[in-house]
């Protein structure tokens, strides 16, 4: 069975793990439609050639995450940049199959060695762009890795650390060991993999 198949049938027949109470999953844009979501395995231009999740799969994330999301979006509206959501909320069962069909460390957690915080809710992969579409300067296009020069550029580095700050002051953590576009929900509690999937969350 090929992988886009694969994940097809994941989606329709995985069963939902227990949130923590007042938690749920919720859609990005249904918190804050100035939110752009163009997520990348939602596509077929990615390393898979597939539609991972299914085209026109919303982003979600856990409430507090999108919240807090829509609270970046605010902020950066102001300067005329809106958020550009890459991925999202992913089911344990489909990133397991995505390892499966990858097992390529540098591109995907392994799922038997760590739990992959997309998995969880928490995790999201942002850039940013101008609200009229317009791109901004970055250091990189979306899962490609930067140049050793991409940070000495000052137009790179202030988008870069306007994006980062921002993050970080509404509740996201910026990893060391992440790409500059993945940033991290902090909770009190431990994040668990979810295995909701797409489907049961269209029902909602």
């Amino acid at each position: 069975m090929n992988i886009s198949k694969s994940l097809l049938l994941c989606s329709l027949i995985c069963t939902s793990a227990i949130l923590a109470e007042g938690e749920e999953l919720v859609n990005v844009q249904a918190v804050n439609p100035e939110i752009k979501v163009d997520l990348y395995f939602a596509s077929t231009n990615n390393f898979f050639k597939c539609s991972v999740y299914g085209e026109e799969t919303p982003a979600y994330l856990t409430e507090a995450a999108a919240e807090a999301l829509s609270d970046v979006q605010e902020e950066l509206q102001e300067q005329g940049l809106r958020l550009v959501v890459r991925d999202a909320y992913r089911s344990a069962q489909i990133h397991e199959d995505m390892w499966k069909n990858c097992e390529d460390e540098e591109l995907m957690v392994n799922p038997e060695q760590d739990c992959c915080t997309h998995t969880c809710g928490i995790a999201v992969d942002v850039t940013i762009e101008k609200m009229d579409g317009t791109c901004v300067a970055q250091p990189s296009e979306y899962f490609e890795e930067p140049c050793d020069c991409a940070f000495e550029d000052e137009e790179v580095k202030a988008n870069y650390e306007l994006l980062k700050s921002t993050m970080e002051k509404h509740g996201f953590a910026s990893l060391s060991n992440e790409p500059w576009f993945h940033f991290e929900f902090k909770t009190k509690e431990k994040a668990q993999s979810l295995t909701v999937s797409f489907a049961e969350l269209a029902q909602q």
